[in-house]
């Protein structure tokens, strides 16, 4: 879906790779979810087809439960210099209780 917008859009197509093992966060708080991304990006874990240095950057993810995931892909992307991050969600799941 992503990749089909950024060729709607006529914009590059960042695709990021995980070189790493995620665990399961269904059932994490919104700070361990945290954490874990943090490790995963600053340990090397994503790596980025392209750079995005001086870009606006649309994110695009399929599912928003705590909206860790996102947060902290933001505050990634802007620390590798990306100008602007926008975040586009697909679907939002039915329950709150990953908010805690």
């Amino acid at each position: 879906m992503a990749e089909e917008i950024s060729k709607q859009l006529s914009l590059s197509f960042i695709k990021p790779i995980l070189s790493c093992d995620k665990p399961q966060m269904k059932q994490l708080s919104i700070k361990e979810k945290i954490e874990i991304w943090e490790k995963i990006y600053y340990d090397k874990g994503v790596i980025l087809d392209n750079q995005i240095r001086g870009k606006n950057v649309i994110v695009v993810d399929d599912l928003y439960q705590s909206g860790a995931t996102m947060w902290e892909y933001a505050k990634f992307l802007k620390s590798l210099g990306a100008r602007c991050v926008f975040g586009i969600v697909c679907v939002k799941s039915l329950r709150d209780s990953d908010n805690t």
